[in-house]
């Protein structure tokens, strides 16, 4: 049976969002599971040297990525907005309890949806309210847990184990040790799924 595909990710990330749009179907169609790692994206890139700026401080390279944005969810057929407040960590500290009840694909997807597909804010109270009920969780159990030592911690090591796994960005998707950077990297992705599939029934 072949292996499982690993999701590096962030809620900060604007292409780990249109990633996600793609991700599901190629796993469904080559019969693999997906194991999420959510990490922090500002920790990772220190981890691993990357001490540039934010684009969002750079007003030629935030104009041309908006564009490229727009041209992947007219591609995918989804909606793109600006998220009102960049903050990821309530949100990706949120999926270690999603992961724990089995819930983890319902929650990103609506996440993002809000987050990216509309431009909620990544640490408005009524979206966290909003995505415990979607869920069918108690609000008060998950917002204790998002703002707990467990989560953080939880967090931490995943961003400290996908640094010393090689992981510097995301999206990131990783089968059998290759790793792919970049949601537009899938068709690369994919290509490699294929043929090893071939090989496995040869």
């Amino acid at each position: 049976m072949a292996g499982p595909i690993d999701f590096y990710f962030d809620f900060m990330s604007p292409f780990s969002y249109f990633a996600w749009q793609r991700l599901p179907a190629i796993a469904k169609r080559f019969e693999r599971e997906i194991v999420f790692h959510p990490v922090d994206l500002a920790d990772l890139k220190l981890r691993a040297g990357n001490t540039g700026p934010s684009a969002r401080t750079m007003p030629i390279r935030i104009k041309y990525m908006k564009e490229d944005q727009r041209r992947w969810a007219k591609r995918y057929g989804v909606p793109i907005a600006t998220p009102a407040h960049y903050e990821g960590g309530i949100l990706n500290r949120g999926c270690f309890f999603a992961l724990d009840r089995g819930h983890i694909e319902l929650y990103i997807t609506h996440a993002y949806h809000r987050v990216w597909g509309e431009g909620c804010s990544m640490i408005d109270r009524a979206l966290i309210e909003e995505l415990a009920q979607h869920c069918g969780w108690s609000v008060l159990e998950f917002d204790a847990f998002v703002a707990g030592e467990e989560a953080t911690e939880r967090l931490q090591t995943e961003t400290i184990k996908a640094n010393a796994d090689g992981i510097f960005g995301v999206p990131t998707m990783i089968a059998e040790g290759q790793m792919w950077w970049g949601n537009d990297r899938f068709d690369f992705m994919e290509d490699y799924l294929q043929e090893y599939r071939a090989a496995a029934r040869a």
